[in-house]
C-alpha cells in the first residue's frame, strides 16, 4: 500500500494539511451550515482527485442536539415542580414522555426531532477494493461542535458523572409523578422530595440554552479534523489499485454533533449492504494517548468487534511506530455507536488523557496547534494494516 512506501515526514505533512485546511481555512463546521459544506466540497474534491467516484448524499438534520435535550429537560423539571402540585395524572404523563423521548435519543433513536427546527446536510462516499470482498466501513465525521460550560476544561471531567445525574433525576421525577398518581396520598411528599431532581434537570437545561445563546462553534481540529485527516489518507492508501478480498467504502457523514444524523441516515439507506461490514470509526483521535476501542457507551457499555479489536492488536505489535493500546469509550454518542446499537461490526480509533477524557472537546481549544500529528500517522497505519489483514482472518473463521 502507498502509506506502507510512504516517508513518515510525508504522510505526517499530509495529515497535518488536511487539518489545516478544515480547522484553520475552512473553520467552524457548524451541523448544516455553510462551513459543514465547504468540508464536504473540499472531502469530495480530495476524493475525486484519487480517482475515486464519489457520492454525496444528502439529508436533513437537526442543528443541534441542545434544543431537543433542553426541552426534554424543562419538561421533566415542569412535571415534577408545577403539575405535580395540581394534576398528579398529567405531570406523571408529561414526566413520562420526557424521560422515555431523552433516552431514546442517548440510544440515537430520534424521538424528539420535531421540537426543533432542521437544515440540510450531506454524507460523502467513496468506495475502493474488490466488489463482493469482505466489507470494510471507515468512517469520521467532519462537522465541528459548539462550545458550552459543560466542555469547560475545569468541568469536561465530570460529564459523565453529571449526564448520570440528570438521567437519574429523570427518573426520579417520573417515579414521583406516577406514584402520586397512583397514591394520592404520597402526593403532598412527592412534591417536596421531587424539588430536587427538578430544580437539576432545569439548571442542565439552562447549560444547553446558554451553550446555544453565548458560545459559538469550534474549530474542530481534534474533534474531528483529526479523523477526516485520517480516512483521507487511508483512502490514498488503495487509491492505487484494488486489494484482493477487501471492498472498502471510506464514508464522511455531516452532522454527528447534532445526535449522530448522518450515521442514521447512512444506515437507514445501506444498512441491509452493510450487514456483514467492518466498521472503523475515527474520531477525536488528535491529541491524548492513541487508543483503539474495546467498547463504548455512557450507560451501557457495548462491546467492539473482538475481530477488529484482535487485528488492532496485531498491528501495534508488529509495527512500533504505531503507539496505540485498547481502551473504553464511556461519554457521548459516536457514529461508530449508532452501528453498534443497530448490530454491526465495529471498533473505534481515538485519543484520551490518562484519566479518560478526550482533550480540548467542544472548547475554543480546539486548534491545530493543539493537534499531534504522530497520532494521525500511527492511527492511519493502524487503519492499513487491518483493513489488510481482514480477508485471512476473516477466512480463517470460515
Amino acid at each position: 500500500m502507498e502509506v506502507a512506501s510512504m516517508k513518515d515526514d510525508v504522510l505526517k505533512a499530509n495529515l497535518a494539511r488536511h487539518v489545516d485546511v478544515l480547522a484553520n481555512e475552512i473553520g467552524p463546521r457548524g451541523s448544516t451550515t455553510a462551513g459543514e459544506k465547504r468540508a464536504a466540497e473540499y472531502i469530495g474534491g480530495f476524493f475525486s482527485s484519487l480517482g475515486f467516484k464519489v457520492q454525496t448524499e444528502e439529508f436533513s438534520s437537526l442543528r443541534t442536539f441542545s434544543w431537543i435535550h433542553a426541552g426534554a429537560y424543562l419538561s421533566s423539571s415542569l412535571a415534577v415542580l408545577v403539575l405535580l402540585r395540581f394534576a398528579p395524572a398529567l405531570a406523571a404523563l408529561v414526566a413520562g414522555l420526557s424521560f422515555i423521548g431523552f433516552f431514546l435519543e442517548t440510544l440515537s433513536v430520534p424521538a424528539l426531532g420535531w421540537m426543533a427546527s432542521k437544515g440540510r446536510s450531506q454524507n460523502v462516499i467513496a468506495r475502493a477494493g474488490e466488489p463482493g470482498g469482505v466489507k470494510v466501513c471507515v468512517v469520521a465525521h467532519y462537522d465541528s461542535s459548539r462550545a458550552g460550560l459543560p466542555f469547560h476544561p475545569k468541568m469536561v471531567k465530570n460529564f459523565r458523572t453529571t449526564s448520570f445525574l440528570v438521567l437519574i433525576c429523570m427518573v426520579l421525577s417520573a417515579a414521583l409523578c406516577i406514584s402520586a398518581a397512583l397514591v394520592p396520598t404520597f402526593q403532598d411528599a412527592a412534591v417536596v422530595i421531587g424539588i430536587v431532581p427538578g430544580v437539576y434537570t432545569a439548571f442542565a437545561a439552562s447549560l444547553l440554552i446558554h451553550r446555544e445563546l453565548a458560545y459559538p462553534y469550534v474549530p474542530g481540529a481534534n474533534d474531528n479534523a483529526s479523523g477526516v485527516a485520517v480516512l483521507l489518507e487511508s483512502a490514498r492508501a488503495f487509491a492505487s489499485g484494488k486489494i484482493p478480498g477487501v471492498e472498502v467504502t471510506f464514508l464522511a457523514t455531516g452532522c454527528e454533533e447534532a445526535g449522530v444524523v448522518g450515521m442514521l441516515d447512512f444506515l437507514k439507506k445501506h444498512g441491509k449492504e452493510y450487514r456483514d461490514a467492518y466498521f472503523i470509526n475515527l474520531d477525536n483521535l488528535g491529541a491524548g494517548d492513541l487508543k483503539y476501542t474495546t467498547g463504548e457507551g455512557m450507560y451501557a457499555l457495548m462491546k467492539s468487534d473482538p475481530v477488529l479489536v484482535e487485528l488492532a492488536g496485531k498491528a501495534v505489535d508488529q509495527d512500533p511506530s504505531i503507539k496505540a493500546s485498547p481502551s473504553v469509550y464511556r461519554t457521548l454518542l459516536t457514529d461508530g455507536q449508532a452501528a453498534m446499537l443497530r448490530g454491526h461490526k465495529v471498533m473505534g480509533i481515538m485519543a484520551f488523557r490518562p484519566d479518560g477524557t478526550l482533550p480540548n472537546w467542544h472548547w475554543l481549544t480546539d486548534v491545530p496547534d493543539n493537534v499531534q500529528v504522530e497520532n494521525l500517522a500511527g492511527a492511519t497505519k493502524l487503519v492499513v494494516s487491518i483493513i489488510e489483514a481482514l480477508p485471512s482472518r476473516v477466512a480463517e473463521a470460515l
